[in-house]
């Protein structure tokens, strides 16, 4: 229980601070000097959709294939459109046929799958991140691991992307 004067100054320090970690967090708050305890108001913005990342085998030798699956689940109320999907990663890989994909519609509690080939050029291993672009809202993946372990092929040209 928080009581008296000094009670007042506790509450005001531990509203600072909560305003403080939520700017700092990037979440948009603002402290507002109003009655005797203070107010703090803050701004949280929902991403309407997730992102996850695998990549299947997490170990080859150059020039050989790896797969990698984003899926993009919608967590909103209604349907979602036009989400572009693309892989950001190292130059040591290569993605055989397009880098960015697109999910033309998704329906609310659905998920939608989009595959890449993988090659790796040079051994190595190399952080992969999926990121969806829906309107001005940008989401990354949990980064995945690709090791590239020294072998004799090399990497083969074109192939398109596969979708499920």
């Amino acid at each position: 229980m928080i009581a008296g004067r000094s009670g007042r100054a506790v509450l005001r320090s531990v509203v600072l601070a909560t305003a403080v970690a939520l700017v700092a967090s990037g979440a948009g708050a603002t402290a507002v000097d109003g009655a005797a305890a203070g107010t703090v108001g803050g701004r949280l913005l929902v991403s309407p959709i997730a992102i996850s990342l695998t990549i299947s085998p997490t170990t080859v030798l150059t020039g050989e294939p790896a797969t990698a699956r984003a899926t993009v689940t919608n967590l909103g109320p209604t349907r979602v459109g036009r989400i572009s999907v693309r892989l950001r990663l190292a130059s040591g890989l290569m993605i055989r046929g397009r880098q960015i994909q697109a999910i033309r519609r998704l329906p609310s509690g659905a998920a939608g799958s989009l595959l890449w080939s993988l090659c790796g050029r040079t051994p190595g291993a190399y952080l992969v991140i999926a990121e969806a672009t829906l309107g001005t809202l940008v989401l990354d993946s949990p980064a995945r691991l690709l090791t590239v372990n020294p072998g004799g092929r090399t990497c083969p040209a074109g192939g398109g992307p596969k979708r499920t």
